[in-house]
């Protein structure tokens, strides 16, 4: 059944109506900078209506998560769109007259089918943003380099092959992206995950804005020194890679507060890595580590740091210098005691020890009572989860009784709990063995 749809021509002050299906509405509004915007997002539309060409006045455009497979050549009457979005859809190409929209500076073309660029995407001069992620782009045009607004370039989940320099002679037949891209001097976001890139071109070093670069889920065997010279970085992401070793040149990045290095073949860490005192975010597990130097106290910004899956038989004592730290993971390691004095660790709100070879619990984690795993339940409710299952752990010290609650001790070695644990006003715990299941909730 035939519905309509209303919308408002802004130049006019009038309304056209349109049958589609399925009880389709149009929500038309006027953003808080004073942008006019019409949004369609989710309709289950399979083409754009034409009635929205209509609409000069239109500067915002959202056509996501449709079915939508072509974009009429009719787009280009939305001369004054700075914001088009039709991520999501069926697209396999895009219309040369898009790209006469000068005054766009966001193009969101994500989650399509789309194997190239147009080379008329280089007359978007004031474009700021463009997400291409998840597509099947194995190359870029040249002109995106021309882009000199860009700021963000999102192009994640793709089928690149390589970041390397292209000669003049084949641009016709590009099958990498340009060393020229290295010229978007704006640059401050530059989403390559999941793509299948195994090097970077020397003049990434000159991206001297870059805040944001994802690198995660690629081929990558070393880090390219060119992103140690990018200085401004906050967020580096080179999780999933084939990394063995990290270059001593990291240190240079003075201003990083996130650095993932999950899933990779890392050995050891660079004593430099130490040096970068701003980060808040280390995430190292699913490597071969052995051990972490004591300079890792110097971190004393880091909230998270992550180990699990690697293979730490002891714990430096100055990890208990991280005052700041809310997650600790360590499960799946080698470790047979963890450091005297976590009490120190007054922030810490989640600790993960599984599937080590722990004895004991040092009696001074009792008193961290912001320690939890599934967070505040309620805003004067502050609960203690410890994770920790598949130890060796035969008792538990007295002062268990200032946790506010305890989660987890499956495949331990205890058979009985301290007296003072009748005192816990909630508590919710697991003591099994191949002998008997124990659960208990009060």
């Amino acid at each position: 059944m035939a519905t309509q749809v209303r919308l408002i021509s802004m130049s006019r002050g009038s309304s056209t109506s349109l049958d589609q299906p399925d009880d389709i509405q149009a929500e038309v509004y006027v953003s808080g900078s004073g942008k006019f915007c019409l949004s369609l997002h989710g309709r289950e539309l399979t083409e754009i209506p034409p009635d929205i060409f209509n609409m000069d006045e239109l500067n915002c455009l959202f056509l996501g998560n449709n079915g939508i497979s072509h974009v009429p050549r009719d787009i280009r009457r939305l001369n004054k769109v700075q914001v088009l979005a039709i991520q999501d859809n069926q697209l396999t190409s895009l219309p040369p007259t898009m790209f006469h929209l000068e005054a766009m500076k966001v193009l969101e073309v994500s989650g399509n089918q789309l194997t190239e660029l147009p080379g008329d995407i280089g007359n978007l001069k004031q474009l700021n943003q463009l997400y291409a992620n998840r597509n099947s782009l194995s190359s870029l045009p040249d002109e995106v380099c021309s882009l000199q607004q860009l700021e963000v370039l999102g192009l994640n989940d793709n089928l690149f092959p390589s970041l390397s320099p292209c000669s003049y002679a084949n641009r016709n037949n590009l099958s990498s992206l340009p060393d020229e891209v290295c010229s978007l001097q704006q640059l401050e976001v530059l989403g390559l995950n999941d793509n299948e890139i195994t090097s970077l071109p020397a003049g990434i070093r000159g991206l001297t804005k870059m805040k944001i670069l994802g690198l995660d889920n690629n081929r990558l065997e070393r880090v390219p020194k060119g992103i140690c010279e990018l200085d401004e970085l906050i967020k580096l992401g080179l999780s999933g890679n084939g990394l063995k070793h990290l270059p001593a040149e990291m240190e240079n990045l003075s201003n990083l507060r996130e650095l993932l290095l999950n899933d990779n073949e890392i050995q050891y860490l660079p004593v430099q890595l130490y040096w970068l005192e701003c980060l808040e975010e280390l995430a190292l597990s699913n490597n071969q580590l052995k051990s972490l130097s004591p300079q890792i106290g110097r971190l004393k910004e880091l909230r998270i740091l992550g180990l699990n899956s690697n293979h730490l038989e002891v714990l430096p004592d100055e990890i208990c210098e991280l005052s700041c730290l809310e997650t600790l993971g360590l499960d799946s390691n080698r470790l047979k005691a963890l450091p005297e004095h976590m009490a120190s660790l007054v922030n810490l709100k989640e600790l993960y020890i599984g599937n080590n070879s722990i004895e004991y619990i040092p009696d001074d984690i009792c008193i961290l009572t912001e320690l939890q795993v599934c967070g505040i339940l309620t805003q004067d409710l502050i609960e203690l989860i410890v994770a920790m299952t598949g130890n060796k752990i035969d008792s538990l010290p007295v002062e268990i009784a200032n946790l506010k609650r305890i989660i987890a001790m499956t495949g331990n070695k205890s058979d009985s709990l301290p007296v003072e644990i009748a005192n816990l006003k909630r508590v919710l715990f697991y003591i099994t063995d191949c002998r008997h299941d124990c659960r208990h909730d009060r």
